[in-house]
C-alpha cells in the first residue's frame, strides 16, 4: 500500500494498520525519513516498510559520514533526510554565490543552474534544463523500526 504522507501521519497509519492486521507492505516517500515515524507507529509495527529517501545513514560516502558525525555531536541525535537536504541546499547556495562572485539573485540563479555534478552529502547531482535536480534515489527498508536494506537507484 502506498501512503504519500509525512512521518507524523505515516506512523499513526502505520501503527493502525498493523492493529487492524493488515500486515502487507507500506510504500511511503521521503516523508517517511523520520525517527518520528518509527516511535508513533512502533518498532513492532514497523515491518515491511519502504521508502524511497535522499540518503541514508549507513552511506558510506565520506562527506555524508562526516557530516551525520557533526550534526549527532551537535544536536545528540541522527539526522533525517530534511537535516541533510537543507545542508546541501545551503552548501549548494554557498556554492552559487562564489561562482557567481556576487550575491545578485540573477547571477546566483544563473550559477544555481549551471551547476554540474555537486557533491553533497545526499550524493552527486547536477541541475537540468527545468532547474530541477538530477541525482540517485535512495531506497530503505525498515524492519523492526531499524534499516534492514538500503539501495541506491541511480538516473539514467
Amino acid at each position: 500500500m502506498y501512503v504519500p504522507v509525512y512521518y507524523t501521519e505515516g506512523g499513526l497509519f502505520i501503527k493502525q494498520a498493523r492493529e487492524f492486521g493488515l500486515d502487507i507492505p507500506v510504500i511511503g516517500a521521503d516523508g517517511f525519513h523520520n525517527d518520528t515515524l518509527v516511535e508513533l507507529a512502533g518498532n513492532e509495527n514497523a515491518n515491511d516498510i519502504y521508502y524511497t529517501s535522499h540518503f541514508s545513514l549507513h552511506s558510506e560516502n565520506p562527506k555524508t559520514v562526516e557530516f551525520v558525525a557533526a550534526f549527532e555531536e551537535e544536536y545528540g541525535k541522527q539526522p533525517d533526510t530534511f537535516n541533510a537536504l537543507g545542508y546541501d541546499a545551503t552548501q549548494l547556495l554557498i556554492a552559487a554565490i562564489e561562482k557567481a562572485g556576487s550575491t545578485d539573485r540573477a547571477a546566483i540563479k544563473d550559477a544555481i543552474a549551471s551547476i554540474q555534478d555537486f557533491d553533497g552529502v545526499t550524493g552527486s547531482f547536477s541541475i537540468d534544463e527545468n532547474h530541477n535536480p538530477i541525482k540517485s534515489v535512495v531506497v530503505i527498508g525498515l524492519e523492526n523500526g531499524e534499516e534492514s536494506s538500503v539501495f541506491e537507484v541511480k538516473p539514467e
